[in-house]
């Protein structure tokens, strides 16, 4: 009984703050809150996969795209600075009612569609298989179902790194060509 209401609670506190990063993403106008607000995101995601028993993805998620995404991130928007002046919104009175009219319909359009479909209160799931989320079946599933794809993963990385070399070192040709010409 206990294990069940500590479950349900992780599950909400994981679903709000998924969903509370997500639009915090999306509504904050600077772009290290942004970062910090999809940091909240991946936090909240890594949770559900927790009440899902996954904790190998749990723990990739934290590791991968906390760790190195949202870092990333963090780095590239404080080598490019912020804009000194936020851009005007251009955005008329009219567009914006449109807009909140089309959310207000969606929101009731999937309010009606959960109580028809008899999501009334929480509901017990089959508990998952013992190998579900274990590190020896995500391998298992990745090197025989998905082992075309691991593989063109693999490729398709290897080609965006050449690609990101040969474009660094054009930009450093040219910015040296451009040095040497402007000399003392």
């Amino acid at each position: 009984m206990i294990n069940a209401i500590v479950e349900q609670g992780l599950f909400y506190v994981s679903a709000l703050l998924a969903v509370a990063g997500a639009l915090g993403t999306v509504a904050s106008k600077s772009a290290i809150r942004s970062a910090m607000s999809l940091l909240a995101t991946i936090v909240g995601i890594a949770g559900l996969y927790l009440t899902l028993s996954a904790q190998l993805l749990a723990a990739i998620q934290i590791l991968v795209y906390a760790g190195a995404i949202v870092v990333l991130f963090v780095f590239v928007i404080m080598l490019l600075g912020g804009q000194v002046q936020p851009n005007q919104d251009k955005r008329t009175s009219s567009s914006r009612a449109i807009g909140a009219g089309l959310f207000a319909l969606s929101a009731i359009l999937a309010a009606v569609l959960v109580a028809r479909a008899g999501l009334g209160g929480p509901h017990l799931f089959d508990p998952p298989r013992i190998e579900f989320g274990s590190v020896s079946e995500l391998g298992r599933v990745m090197f025989t179902d998905g082992v075309i794809a691991f593989e063109l993963i693999g490729v398709l990385l290897t080609t965006a790194i050449v690609g990101v070399m040969a474009v660094a070192r054009t930009r450093h040709a040219k910015t040296n060509a451009k040095s040497k010409e402007v000399g003392p």
